[in-house]
């Protein structure tokens, strides 16, 4: 049985002055392994995975066992490489070198 790594308790959200949430009242466990948020566009996948990685705080509610070391957040943009990929692409650790084999990244 996978433990709970995760826990949005009652988090609600909402982007600047918007009095409108883009989440409200989510309670949710995530687990150890890999995760998937699945839905249409403007659903607040996104949003999701930024207050997962510690990115963005909740307006209402709590996140517990958030390990910002653990968790990346991709952005959707991919005109410009992210800040740390020649980091990434160079690091000759095991665990980089695997994960660059899953995702398909070549050094180039």
């Amino acid at each position: 049985m996978s433990s709970v790594n995760l826990r949005f308790i009652d988090v609600s959200f909402s982007y600047g002055t918007s009095s409108e949430n883009i989440i409200s009242s989510l309670s949710i466990n995530f687990t150890s392994g890999w995760t998937g948020i699945v839905g249409p566009n403007g659903a607040g996948k996104s949003t999701i995975a930024m207050l997962a990685c510690g990115l963005l705080l909740p307006g209402k509610g709590k996140i517990t066992g958030l390990n910002n070391s653990s968790s990346a957040f991709c952005d959707q943009i991919t005109e410009f490489p992210p800040c740390r990929a020649a980091e990434f692409i160079c690091n000759s650790d095991n665990r980089a070198g695997e994960l660059r084999s899953l995702l398909g990244i070549d050094n180039d």
